[in-house]
């Protein structure tokens, strides 16, 4: 398969691990009998599956069974998978994931396990021990058979370890099962149409199925033809820009660079990052912490604590023109407001002039969120959205607006102030209910990435440049 080239044919991205569409999966590295191609944009429309019953699956422990027993004892779900593929030389490489997890905090055990098994042999095993948000890769880089059968079975279990686990029974699990495209890979190595093959991948000394998606890394090579090959470290891509390299096969030897990425170009919405204001904010707070927090099982509520938050933190609300939005996960004040003035001047206790937009603390770097970013997210208005409950257009599901609990909102209408409302997961309007703020700080352009993930637990660490 062929790069998409441009007139010129001079840049050709080949591959991003931090762009990502929400109609279609941008392909990462993956790699069969040690060769494979780089790829460009795959759609989720060129797989359809079936699934037995319905895509969840759950489960409410019983007994431990012992690993025999696995097979028949399990909580199970089989799904098929029907490719959509004409390129017969090509297969697609997919990625299973368990979404809307609802887990007792009990199961979160090395002993509460999951299998997945891919025409009858088993393909991923792992347990729900680390789990810390709502969704968790079962399975990555599986090759679909293009002609014949794709038949999965995922079980779920919980594994007799010989002690008393009484305090692990009658507990209860719920989970979505997701199936995405990541990639197509090439299968046959003499095809005309591919552009250049990798031999291998070295990382720090390490070979590696995949290129490096987050740290800093220089990049050198060797191929069979010559070619001009440069890595992006900011942006994750390889660029080709000289030279015909049909059936050319380079090794990538990625070595570690001390130099910092712009935090603007490794993030994305979703992400964690160590932020700490320091305009007036009190305690924990500053770093993000919900009010009423109390640990990772309980973190925090605003209005009703039957509504608790289930994130807590600064996380990337988007990037926009250079700069990275964030907004608190979860609510860090409560507060009964009238007008949009005081949500946005209690937001301002949470600027750090050292790390936000040209360094001044008003409201062009700090504020409470707002309809510009509701929009930003899911291309809908709060006025668009009133009322509408359980709704994926206003909100639902997405993780960065149904938090869990109250909220405000500014609008357009200094006279009308929304809030999320998380017992019909909407947007209503009132100002006489108790709701939480969420201040958005708008980072400067020049804030670097220090190290980190962006995972909840392994934040990116940022400073001003």
């Amino acid at each position: 398969m062929s790069f998409r080239k441009t007139l010129s044919l001079i840049t050709v991205f080949v591959l991003s691990m931090f762009v990502l569409m929400l109609s279609s999966s941008y392909a990462w590295y993956s790699f069969t009998n040690a060769s494979t191609t780089f790829d460009t944009l795959t759609s989720d429309e060129e797989i359809k599956v079936v699934y037995r019953n319905n895509k969840f699956i759950s489960t409410v422990t019983a007994v431990p069974i012992s690993g025999d027993d696995v097979g028949k004892l399990s909580e199970k779900n089989n799904f098929s998978i029907d490719v959509d593929n004409e390129n017969i030389d090509e297969a697609l490489s997919i990625i299973v994931k368990l979404t809307s997890i609802e887990i007792d905090s009990a199961l979160k055990n090395n002993n509460f396990r999951y299998e997945l098994l891919y025409n009858n042999s088993s393909v991923a095993k792992g347990n729900f021990s680390d789990i810390s948000g709502d969704e968790l890769v079962i399975a990555e880089g599986i090759i679909l058979n293009n002609l014949d059968a794709n038949d999965f079975e995922l079980r779920v279990f919980l594994l007799d370890d010989g002690s008393n686990q009484n305090n692990l029974m009658n507990k209860t699990f719920k989970a979505i099962i997701s199936v995405n495209v990541i990639s197509r890979v090439n299968v046959t190595l003499d095809n005309q149409g591919i552009d250049f093959l990798v031999k291998s991948i070295m990382i720090d000394g390490v070979e590696s199925n995949y290129l490096p998606n987050s740290g800093r890394y220089t990049m050198d090579y060797n191929c069979d033809k010559d070619v001009d090959l440069k890595w992006d470290s900011l942006t994750k891509t390889i660029k080709i820009s000289s030279g015909s390299v049909i059936n050319n096969k380079c090794n990538l030897i990625f070595k570690p660079n001390d130099s910092y990425d712009y935090l603007n170009s490794v993030v994305k919405s979703g992400d964690y990052v160590k932020y700490i204001g320091n305009n007036g904010c009190i305690g924990k707070t500053c770093e993000g912490v919900n009010i009423n927090y109390v640990d990772d099982t309980n973190m925090g509520y605003c209005n009703n604590f039957n509504n608790k938050y289930i994130a807590s933190g600064w996380r990337v609300l988007y990037v926009d023109d250079g700069s990275v939005y964030l907004v608190s996960a979860g609510g860090l004040d409560c507060v009964s407001v009238k007008n949009i003035n005081e949500l946005n001047n209690l937001a301002l206790n949470y600027c750090n002039s050292s790390l936000v937009y040209n360094g001044v603390c008003d409201i062009n770097s700090v504020r409470s969120i707002n309809n510009v970013d509701f929009s930003k997210l899911l291309n809908s208005s709060l006025d668009d959205c009133y009322n509408s409950r359980s709704n994926k257009k206003c909100g639902y599901n997405n993780n960065l607006i149904d938090n869990g609990g109250f909220y405000w909102y500014s609008s357009n209408n200094n006279n009308l102030i929304y809030y999320w409302n998380p017992l019909y997961r909407s947007i209503n309007t009132s100002n006489s209910i108790f709701g939480s703020l969420r201040p958005v700080i708008r980072l400067d352009k020049k804030v670097m990435a220090v190290s980190g993930t962006g995972e909840y637990d392994d934040p990116y660490l940022i400073l001003a440049k």
